[in-house]
């Protein structure tokens, strides 16, 4: 018996020290495992932050001398209001090497300009005023153009006249002195409006004077 129980204790023992020989040797592993991918993720970043991507943007009036737009270093570009012709191009930049986008262009249309209409006229009350002209066409801008009457009693408000869209415009009688306007409207760009046509009436007369 005392030597069985000597057996026991000792395969007991044996047994112990390889559960914890086992477990010592997993500690061991993971903190391998958990050490690799530390390693790992610091390698990574090492190369993000090697080939992290700048950008910036270039403007030319010529397609030839580049400004640096010094803030603009966004993957995208939004242009102020513009004059004339610009030439836009973004440089991409890592630590390897700078390389340049393809070209872009924006084209400015000319300024539109409204051309002119009749002088003013003086007529009596109730009179229909000579119909009101256009003495010099409009141009540039997109070079396609729509018109709209204004009239105003005061020369401050003015109203848009109901059908008045052709390029002159014939008034009905007036009882008032009126002023005119044409609204030029580009269909690519924007709307200017011409030189005000004061129309002046003269008091209503009646038989036994003016009123």
């Amino acid at each position: 018996m005392p030597v069985v129980a000597s057996y026991i204790q000792i395969r007991f023992r044996y047994t112990a020290i390889m559960i914890w020989q086992r477990e010592q040797l997993d500690q061991t592993r993971l903190c391998a495992i958990m050490l690799s991918q530390a390693f790992l993720r610091l390698l990574l970043l090492k190369q993000e932050a090697l080939v992290q991507t700048l950008y910036q943007w270039y403007s030319s009036p010529d397609n030839s001398t580049d400004c640096c737009l010094g803030s603009s270093t966004s993957q995208n570009y939004q242009p102020p209001a513009l004059t004339s012709k610009t030439y836009y191009r973004k440089a991409i930049i890592n630590s390897c090497n700078t390389v340049y986008t393809n070209t872009i262009t924006i084209d400015v249309r000319t300024d539109l300009s409204t051309g002119s209409i009749g002088s003013n006229q003086t007529i009596c009350y109730n009179e229909i005023p000579a119909i009101i002209a256009t003495l010099s066409n409009p141009s540039g801008a997109s070079n396609s153009f729509t018109y709209a009457w204004e009239s105003s009693l005061d020369n401050s408000t003015f109203n848009a006249i109901p059908g008045a869209t052709l390029v002159s415009y014939q008034s009905t009688a007036l009882t008032q002195t009126t002023y005119f306007r044409k609204k030029v409207i580009d269909a690519n760009c924007s709307y200017k409006y011409t030189n005000t046509v004061t129309v002046t009436i003269r008091p209503a007369f009646y038989r036994n004077g003016w009123q």
